[in-house]
């Protein structure tokens, strides 16, 4: 009569080594090349079967990254504080329509496209308006950094640039399906090689 081990770290024989152990895995593996069209929120954690490529620059234009005061930085004074004229408001959507004033600031918002001839955007938090109004007065503190707060044209994504969209911003502000998701994969492993 065979006599059973009641030992789980007992076994007959030599072990595998472990080039053998995943040469045998992949002999057995098949890889996964299908695909399926699926949402967005649906693909996470699957691979792109195809690249996909941006059909336009991200932002379209440039445009201001928070609320406050677009100006050219060539208006401000490096070592003391400027005091600018508001000239006008810029807000997403709305362009301001014509080029900045020397001695000018605009306020703007967040998403707002920067007016011509600006290339800098003064946090709020930052100034003192004195009155916020077309025709009022702000105050902006020395040492303000040129480009500061200004997003380029394209600095999300540049038109035909290839980009895994399940991870981009266009696919995310889209909600555009991931095209071509490789289908999950499914595996399983024995628990026990026997012994």
């Amino acid at each position: 009569m065979v006599k059973l081990s009641d030992d789980c770290f007992r076994h007959h024989g030599a072990l595998m080594t472990v080039d053998e152990a995943i040469e045998q895995i992949e002999r057995r593996l098949e890889p996964v090349v299908e695909a399926e069209n699926v949402p967005l929120l649906a693909a996470a954690g699957r691979a792109l079967a195809q690249d996909i490529v941006a059909g336009m620059d991200l932002p379209p234009h440039a445009n201001s990254a928070v609320d406050g005061y677009a100006l050219a930085h060539s208006d401000l004074f490096p070592d003391r504080e400027t005091v600018l004229s508001i000239g006008g408001r810029a807000a997403a959507g709305h362009l301001l329509g014509r080029p900045i004033r020397f001695g000018e600031a605009i306020r703007i918002f967040t998403g707002a496209p920067m007016p011509e001839g600006t290339d800098t955007v003064i946090m709020q938090e930052a100034c003192v308006a004195v009155d916020s109004s077309d025709g009022g007065q702000v105050r902006i503190r020395p040492g303000a950094r040129k480009g500061a707060n200004y997003r380029q044209i394209g600095e999300d994504v540049r038109a035909g640039n290839g980009r895994n969209a399940c991870r981009s911003a266009p696919a995310a502000r889209g909600s555009r399906p991931c095209r071509s998701a490789r289908l999950r994969p499914a595996a399983g492993l024995p628990a026990s090689a026997g012994g």
